[in-house]
């Protein structure tokens, strides 16, 4: 058995900064700037007042901040956003296989790709291509200890940049963005191999500026827009080979969920619990008509305890 874990290091940065004006006047006359992404509606009725009354103007999704100063009919919209990202596991898998033969595993998708075959018809046939998280190993046992493992992880995403026409008159068909490693090596059972250093780096960084004004010291980022875009992935595969043997015969075998229990009325309601803790059978699909147990109690008095005072059989 193959224990993999796939994991992706996201150490995406995001900062930008810019600012929007809007400036109106009595007799409809509007003066504004469009640099920051803040989109804006559309206005049809004359004067900022007016404007700012009838809800006209909206703030776009990319804004942080604005300021409305209803006795100078000025609109300010500010964005400034800073933003991180994290570790995700893309995937856990555990495969088994004989030594010798092959294993995989994909946990992702495909999406078809027509290939044109040619000739007086124009012949197109499709074709399905794989994506995400791919993984196929072949192992070999050299001794009861020792193992030679042939590893190929893959990590794929669609990338609508690489994309092509490949049919004329059809549509792009969407690249695919591939990071892939093969390697062979010896491993006692229970090491762990791990590969990293896959790193895909992306710098953007871009400026939007009013002439003049956008060039101003301190003043400058009141007129202007600034955006920098660091996109730094790593990925990171850690690989441990086990071996592993059928269950004997008779042997008892938990199944997943096995001790979880619907909780009852009193945990549910008043205790706000999603899994029974009392380690007695609840379902409430059958026990709806009881869920206090009350009659179930009664029954079981009725028929085993008998005389004015009691006797238990």
């Amino acid at each position: 058995m193959l224990q993999v874990r796939v994991a992706e290091l996201n150490r995406t940065g995001l900062r930008a900064i810019g600012a929007d004006w809007l400036i109106g006047s009595s007799n409809g006359s509007v003066l504004g700037t469009s640099i920051s992404g803040n989109p804006k509606a559309t206005f049809a009725t004359a004067g900022m007042a007016g404007l700012l009354g009838e809800g006209r103007q909206s703030l776009g999704s990319s804004g942080t901040a604005f300021g409305i100063f209803p006795s100078s009919d000025v609109n300010v919209m500010i964005r400034a956003l800073r933003e991180n990202s994290l570790l995700s596991i893309l995937a856990e898998p555990n495969l088994v296989a004989l030594s010798g033969h092959e294993a995989t595993f994909l946990a992702g998708g495909q999406f078809p790709v027509p290939v044109p075959q040619g000739g007086a018809g124009n012949q197109v046939t499709i074709q399905y291509k794989d994506f995400g998280v791919q993984l196929r190993f072949v192992p070999h046992l050299i001794d009861d200890q020792t193992v030679r493992l042939e590893v190929s992880p893959e990590v794929s995403t669609i990338d609508q940049s690489l994309g092509t026409t490949l049919v004329q008159g059809g549509l792009p068909i969407p690249g695919i963005n591939t990071r892939r490693v093969h390697t062979t090596v010896e491993m006692r059972e229970g090491e762990t191999l791990a590969l990293a250093g896959l790193l895909q780096v992306t710098l953007d960084a871009k400026t939007s500026r009013i002439p003049g004004l956008g060039d101003l010291p301190y003043l400058g980022p009141f007129f202007s827009n600034t955006s920098h875009n660091r996109m730094e992935k790593e990925l990171l595969v850690m690989v441990t080979p086990v071996m592993v043997s059928p269950i004997s015969d008779g042997q008892a075998l938990a199944y997943p969920g096995q001790d979880i229990v619907d909780p009852n009325d009193l945990e549910f309601y008043l205790l706000g619990r999603i899994e029974g803790r009392t380690g007695r059978e609840h379902r409430s699909t059958t026990t709806w008509d009881d869920p206090l147990g009350c009659i179930k109690r009664m029954r079981l008095e009725k028929e085993c305890i008998q005389g004015p005072v009691g006797l238990s059989r």
